[in-house]
């Protein structure tokens, strides 16, 4: 059967302390079923328990019926601590309001006087209690507890005369009683009146089963021992049809005990919590914006100083330890922070990852993507043509070299960077020129269109970048190497190749395990060195330019510019004008040389192919064969290999003979190494260069397409 109870009531109980709940609903004078009084501190404990537990089901209970320990008949308990077992106002007071109590009147004395009509059996005192026992009780100053104790008990040592006289019949009649009706008892203190009770139980569960089969409709009511509690109305007459005539047993419906009154200005604590929940969920949305926790690796991440940083729980803990303490029920409270520990729907991602985004947002799920949107996407901003064309068109043509492709290729380069985060393009931007050129200017732009400063990373130490401990460059859309030197250009050259094709790099923090993230990074290199990049003549990953001077230093234009960039509808603008540029067709691996370039080529040149090309320009006293052929001794011409590398400050360590045919086997079709030849008719061996003029053109054309006067005069210089 299901029993019902009120929620807030039951909250209410499990507010008040012990001492006061004993004040409020306990009766140290009420008995219970058997007879004896209750014990306060275990009749606490059960209510403290199944408060809780009807609380946790929402007020609702299953409870089941069974016989008293080693009895197969008699009156049937709850199996649990249920409304039977509670007290007359504690249960008036719990009870949902739709119960009715429905009570056998005058139950065990009346049963009893069934027994000895029913078996000629003649106790006047008890018909006389039966009948009229409210005049009964008023004549002989007597109660109903008193009657019942003399029907409980062998021995009665009440002094009122009535109760005495009413006990001495009672003996004759329990005792014949029994030997129609023989039962068991262990109760030894009473053993005939336990027996008789035992006999007056079974005949009361006879009656309450017939009332329990008129409620096969229902299922929630609760056996009260001598009566019926249930949400569905019966009919006393119709009780009374069932038991009156056969037993005596008339019914009643009692009034609940309401002495317990809910205070006017209680709040049930199931709303307090659904206060303190909302509250809890308001913080939360607002914590969550910037705090998140990661499966895998374990982690939480917080966004402080304008970046997501990675805490362990203790130091995650320790950030947020001045957040604020939320009421959870009974007086308590609980930090914020722990609650958020606590909690199974809290923001948590399967893993980590930074994935950039603009024009295409591909969203992985249970991934946390570290990537905040460009600040000036969607912005609704009009295009401020007059600043870009006085200021930000200016700024690219100049750094590249005045030359209208170049800009255009530079232009297309930041568009793409900025639609297409995620896809770097694999070119590596390079600017020379002097201080004052808006070289780091550019930088800033871009930096300011994003909108995020953590998105790049600019630093004159490549060893930050390339050395052992990397994690500057995580999470970095543009890496800016500032000042670079034509040493650092040799020294970390495969480490530049790597960062802009490789997939993945690895991150190295100190003292953590290095692991790999996604490779989203542009890389751009300003100098006013000669040599700040080393390329190689079929290079296709630099776009390298020098700036003009006609800016440098010039505060009526960087000045304006500069003001430009701190105004947020002005980038807005300029933001728009690169995202609205077309670059659907652009090739970036077509990267357009410019002068500067082509210069860079020739100055990064061996130095055996520099000299051997200025052999075939010079007058060199070259021998020649009988076919015309230029023959060179290997003695001869390795003497001058070293003196040139020496003269050019050069390091000759390691340049054998056959590392000097190594390096020109690329122009075979025109040398032909190690032949034996014979000059003045002393046999050598060495090369025969077999077209002088096709070398020279080859080789012009290959590493020297630059080679003027101006070039020559650079080269020197430098």
């Amino acid at each position: 059967m299901r029993e019902l109870i009120n929620i807030d009531n039951a909250e209410y109980i499990l507010s008040l302390t012990k001492g006061e709940i004993k004040d409020v609903v306990f009766d140290s004078d009420v008995y219970d079923e058997s007879g004896g009084k209750y014990s306060w501190n275990t009749y606490y404990n059960n209510i403290c328990k199944y408060l809780r537990g009807v609380i946790a089901r929402k007020g609702e209970s299953v409870v089941g019926y069974k016989y008293a320990n080693g009895k197969s008949s008699g009156r049937r308990y709850s199996t649990t601590f249920a409304i039977q077992s509670l007290q007359c106002k504690l249960r008036g007071f719990l009870i949902n309001s739709d119960y009715k109590d429905y009570d056998m009147k005058n139950c065990h004395p009346t049963l009893l006087l069934y027994y000895c009509n029913k078996n000629n059996l003649h106790v006047p005192l008890l018909g006389e209690y039966v009948l009229n026992r409210e005049k009964t009780i008023s004549e002989n100053m007597i109660s109903k507890t008193d009657v019942l104790i003399a029907i409980n008990k062998d021995s009665n040592s009440n002094k009122n005369m009535w109760i005495k006289l009413f006990s001495s019949q009672l003996r004759d009649a329990k005792n014949e009683l029994l030997k129609i009706y023989p039962r068991n008892s262990n109760n030894s203190k009473n053993p005939i009146s336990s027996r008789i009770n035992l006999l007056l139980c079974e005949l009361e569960n006879e009656i309450l089963t017939k009332v329990e089969n008129t409620l096969l409709d229902c299922d929630t009511y609760s056996l009260m021992f001598d009566g019926i509690m249930t949400t569905k109305s019966l009919e006393i007459d119709d009780l009374n049809k069932l038991t009156e005539e056969e037993y005596g047993i008339s019914w009643s419906q009692k009034e609940h005990d309401t002495s317990i009154i809910l205070p006017s200005n209680y709040v049930p604590s199931h709303v307090l919590k659904e206060q303190y929940q909302k509250e809890y969920i308001s913080l939360r949305n607002v914590f969550e914006k910037t705090n998140v926790m990661i499966k895998a690796p374990l982690t939480y991440l917080s966004f402080v100083n304008n970046n997501w940083n990675h805490y362990t729980r203790t130091s995650f803990a320790y950030l947020h330890e001045s957040t604020v303490k939320l009421p959870i029920g009974d007086n308590k409270f609980k930090k914020f922070i722990e609650m958020w520990f606590e909690d199974p729907d809290k923001s948590c991602y399967e893993n980590i990852d930074f994935v950039p985004y603009n024009l295409n947002r591909v969203q992985t799920e249970g991934t946390f993507n570290t990537f905040e949107p460009f600040k000036y996407a969607d912005n609704n901003v009009p295009d401020n043509i007059e600043f870009i064309d006085d200021y930000i068109y200016p700024l690219i043509f100049n750094l590249c070299e005045r030359n209208h492709i170049l800009a255009s290729y530079l232009i297309n380069h930041i568009s793409q960077l900025l639609k297409y985060p995620e896809s770097p393009t694999g070119v590596i931007c390079c600017f020379k020129g002097g201080q004052g050129s808006g070289k780091d200017t550019l930088i800033s732009l871009i930096e300011k269109m994003m909108g995020h400063k953590r998105y790049s990373f600019r630093s004159d130490k490549p060893d930050l970048i390339f050395g052992g401990f990397n994690s500057s460059i995580e999470n970095k859309i543009i890496i800016q190497i500032d000042e670079q030197s034509n040493k650092n250009a040799i020294e970390y050259l495969e480490n530049v190749k790597h960062l802009v094709t490789a997939e993945t790099i690895a991150i190295h923090h100190k003292g953590k395990e290095a692991y790999d993230v996604k490779n989203i990074a542009r890389l751009f290199i300003c100098s006013n060195n000669n040599k700040p990049v080393i390329i190689s003549n079929d290079d296709r990953r630099f776009f390298i330019v020098e700036s003009s001077n006609n800016l440098n230093q010039k505060k009526e234009f960087f000045e304006p510019l500069y003001s430009g960039l701190n105004d947020d509808t002005i980038i807005a603008s300029v933001y728009n004008w690169f995202m609205k540029r077309d670059i659907e067709n652009v090739d970036f691996k077509k990267i357009p040389d410019s002068e500067y370039k082509k210069i860079m080529k020739e100055t990064n040149v061996k130095p055996i192919i520099r000299h051997f090309y200025e052999l075939t320009c010079n007058d060199w006293n070259y021998h020649k064969n009988k076919k015309g052929e230029h023959i060179i001794t290997n003695t001869d011409f390795a003497k001058s290999v070293i003196n040139y590398m020496k003269y050019n400050g050069f390091s000759t360590e390691g340049y054998s003979t056959y590392k000097i045919r190594l390096e020109l086997e690329e122009f075979k079709n025109y040398i032909t190494f190690n032949k034996q030849f014979k000059i003045e008719d002393v046999k050598h061996r060495g090369l025969i260069i077999t077209d002088m003029v096709g070398l020279h053109e080859n080789m012009k054309s290959t590493y020297f397409s630059n080679d003027n006067e101006e070039a020559e005069e650079i080269m020197i210089i430098d």
